[in-house]
């Protein structure tokens, strides 16, 4: 297999969790899109240098850099950042076990009804009022609480679920509630 096939392989594999990873650090979702398609472009212009082993480490690995550099500039330090501020902005041991989880998590958001999905969103990655969400869509907001409410049911109830099985995926739940 060629070393295009292979990172065009690890880019529909990993692109979206890669994302998923950098929002936790910078909370912007097209400069973690800018960020992790850059892993990639350098990944690609440096195909010729050796083999990776193990793409998805030197992926994860690589955002976290580029979010880390990132942070540094827009604090103005030059110094490396504090082991604390590294580890506020990861919940898990294991940057890729956290990237899985957050994707799953996704994708139980993205099986809400689509009204409830949109004002979910709208709340917890926009951060947008319950007030500001009326406004915005012409609903009241109790109707807005009602809708964010029963997201975060359906979520508690999947999470739980799953969280039998797995129990890593308890060191975030509460991020979501």
């Amino acid at each position: 297999m060629r070393i295009q096939d292979i990172i065009s392989k690890a880019f529909k594999e990993h692109y979206a969790p890669l994302i998923l990873y950098a929002l936790k650090w910078v909370k912007d979702e097209d400069i973690a899109k800018d960020m992790v398609q850059t892993v990639f472009i350098n990944l690609l212009e440096r195909s010729d240098e050796g083999i990776i082993k193990d793409y998805r480490a030197y992926l994860f690995q690589s955002v976290r850099n580029q979010c880390i550099n990132k942070l540094k500039k827009s604090s103005g330090k030059t110094d490396q950042l504090e082991e604390s501020q590294i580890k506020e902005h990861g919940y898990f041991n294991d940057p890729i076990e956290e990237a899985e989880f957050e994707s799953y998590v996704f994708n139980l958001i993205d099986k809400l009804p689509p009204a409830t999905k949109n004002i979910f969103k709208l709340n917890r990655f926009e951060g947008l009022s319950n007030q500001e969400i009326a406004d915005k869509l012409n609903i009241s907001k109790r109707t807005v609480e009602l809708q964010i409410s029963n997201a975060l049911k359906f979520l508690r109830e999947k999470l739980f679920d799953q969280d039998n099985q797995n129990s890593t995926y308890s060191q975030f739940l509460f991020l979501l509630f």
